[in-house]
């Protein structure tokens, strides 16, 4: 799943959309989107100085629809994915999950 943090200035809305566009080349701009999940998260970061930290975070998952179906759109994997597919979540219980998105995904009902 896309993700990462907001940038100096940056609005949580301005790095959903950078983010997405970023790791999958999806332009969400204007695009109806939902906020389905807010949680806090404490996880390691790794500082520009190489120094290993435990960061609290929030941690937004948002819905968005996107103008074509999503087998047809222009979504690819980004510098931060080696592969990318969409799924039907259906099919989550047989897939590698990771921690958080198992977490999600059960609070969620999906899984």
């Amino acid at each position: 799943m896309p993700g990462g943090d907001t940038e100096e200035g940056e609005s949580v809305g301005q790095a959903f959309e950078r983010e997405l566009l970023e790791e999958v080349g999806l332009d969400v701009k204007g695009l109806p989107r939902e906020l389905i999940d807010l949680d806090d998260a404490e996880a390691p970061k790794t500082l520009k100085s190489g120094e290993r930290v435990l960061a609290k975070m929030k941690c937004y998952t948002f819905k968005v629809v996107l103008k074509e179906k999503a087998s047809e759109s222009k979504a690819r994997p980004g510098d931060d994915l080696t592969k990318l597919r969409w799924t039907d979540p259906k099919e989550l219980p047989a897939l590698k999950l990771s921690p958080p998105s198992e977490k999600l995904f059960k609070r969620l009902g999906w899984l």
